[in-house]
């Protein structure tokens, strides 16, 4: 998850990384699709966040029953994945204000 988004955002410092860091967590828009934006939208849709779900819906494919790719989302319940994926992404972001 990291090497991609250091490598997207241009993140070749741990200073860059650091401040990075502090400002997706200032007001959690690391939660958002674009923390850029003016308005917050798109919850839980963060790329960070979606790549740490995805990752989670692929290890428990075949052990748990996890519905087809194709069914709508509001048709099943997988909020308490999802809240622990974003969990996990601030976990990281936090953790890299103490140790870069």
């Amino acid at each position: 998850m990291l090497t991609n988004l250091f490598a997207t955002e241009g993140l070749d410092t741990d200073d860059k990384r650091r401040t990075f860091a502090k400002a997706l967590l200032k007001g959690y828009v690391f939660l958002f699709a674009e923390p850029e934006a003016k308005k917050n939208r798109g919850l839980f849709r963060s790329p960070p966040i979606l790549e740490v779900f995805s990752s989670h819906w692929v290890a428990i494919r075949g052990h748990v029953n996890v519905p087809p790719e194709d069914v709508d989302p509001k048709d099943f319940n997988a909020k308490g994945a999802l809240a622990l994926s974003a969990v996990a992404v601030g976990s990281v972001f936090e953790l890299m204000l103490w140790l870069l």
